[in-house]
C-alpha cells in the first residue's frame, strides 16, 4: 500500500545512510526527504500537485484513534456474523481478549479491517483471520501520514 501511494506521487527510493547525504539529495534531486517506511528511504519531488498530494494524504489518514472505536468494530462485526451461542460474561470475555490483542495495531487499520469483515464474513472470525487481515497495515502508515502532512505544509509555504 505505502510503494504505490508513493509510486502515485513519483517519490524516488533512496540509498541514504547520514543526515548529510539528506540534505545533499534533496538539494541534487529537488525533493522533500519523507523518511524510512518498509526498510527504504523516500524523497518526494518538490511542487507536488496539490490534489494527488491531498489524495495520498487521505489514502493513509486514520479515521478513528480511539480504543472504544474498535471495541464497537468488534461488537458490529457480532452483530452481523454467525458464531457459537455464548453467554453474555462468555461474549464479554471473547470481546475483550480481541480487544486487547488488537490494541497492539493502529486504531484506523482495526477498524478498516473490522468494517471489510462486517461486510464479507459470514462466521465469526479466528484471531489468525484477522490477524491475517491486518498483515498489509503497519505503523508505517501513520507515519507516512505526518510525514506528508509535513510536506503539505512545506508545499504551501513554497507557494
Amino acid at each position: 500500500m505505502i510503494s504505490s501511494i508513493l509510486s502515485s506521487l513519483e517519490a524516488v527510493k533512496t540509498d541514504v545512510f547520514s543526515y548529510a547525504e539528506t540534505l545533499d539529495i534533496q538539494h541534487k534531486t529537488n525533493t522533500w526527504h519523507l523518511g524510512k517506511f518498509g526498510n527504504v528511504n523516500w524523497h518526494i519531488p518538490k511542487r507536488l500537485d496539490p490534489v494527488r498530494l491531498q489524495s495520498a494524504i487521505d489514502a493513509v489518514t486514520p479515521i478513528y484513534t480511539d480504543n472504544m472505536g474498535v471495541r464497537q468494530s468488534l461488537i458490529e462485526l457480532w452483530l452481523v456474523t454467525g458464531h457459537e451461542r455464548l453467554s453474555d460474561s462468555e461474549r464479554e470475555k471473547m470481546l475483550n481478549l480481541y480487544n486487547q490483542k488488537l490494541s497492539e495495531y493502529e486504531p484506523a487499520a482495526v477498524r478498516v479491517v473490522l468494517s471489510e469483515m462486517s461486510e464479507t464474513k459470514t462466521w465469526w472470525p479466528s484471531w489468525a483471520e484477522i490477524q491475517a487481515a491486518l498483515g498489509p497495515y503497519s505503523n508505517d502508515t501513520l507515519r507516512l501520514h505526518h510525514s506528508l502532512k509535513h510536506v503539505q505544509r512545506k508545499e504551501l509555504k513554497l507557494g
